[in-house]
């Protein structure tokens, strides 16, 4: 069997890991608990793990990649191993440097082309769920929406734009 430290050192050569992640790993590979505390110890001293740089890396990779609103960020991060109070202080710091509505115009311009044959309420509601389901809170969603699907108030019963 490799050795814990080699088993850390191969997985990092990967890809980042929180120490949760770390931890998971070598439970799964059978590793005493005592081993990896120790081997999780001289990582973070070596600085080969940062929950914190982990989280903020996250969030870059995911705007630049698959653009997430607030809410979803926070359970992924939670749910890859990172700590819940480093989590909320990570997305609290980088809430200055995401607009958030600028990422959900980005990710529904991406969808609008192939939905333009369907009704606009049709549009309006894929719209909707798609940056429901990617994280982006209501009020985003509806202005992001009204600029990108302006709906015709002939067209529907109602005064043409959602709140």
């Amino acid at each position: 069997m490799i050795t814990p430290k080699d088993y850390v050192l191969k997985l990092l050569a990967a890809r980042a890991y929180t120490e949760k992640g770390l931890e998971r790993k070598m439970l799964e590979k059978g590793y005493n608990k005592r081993d990896i505390t120790e081997v999780i110890a001289w990582c973070r001293d070596q600085r080969f793990v940062d929950d914190r740089e982990f989280a903020r890396s996250f969030i870059r990779t995911r705007d630049a990649i698959k653009p997430r609103g607030r809410r979803v960020l926070r359970l992924e991060l939670i749910s890859k191993g990172v700590p819940v109070e480093i989590v909320d202080e990570i997305l609290e710091e980088s809430s200055a440097d995401r607009n958030e509505a600028e990422l959900a115009a980005e990710v529904l311009k991406r969808r609008l082309p192939a939905w333009r044959s369907l009704s606009q309420d049709n549009q309006w509601r894929r719209a909707y769920s798609l940056l429901a389901r990617r994280g982006f809170n209501h009020n985003i969603i509806c202005e992001v929406i009204n600029e990108q699907i302006p709906k015709k108030i002939e067209d529907s019963g109602d005064f043409g734009a959602i709140d």
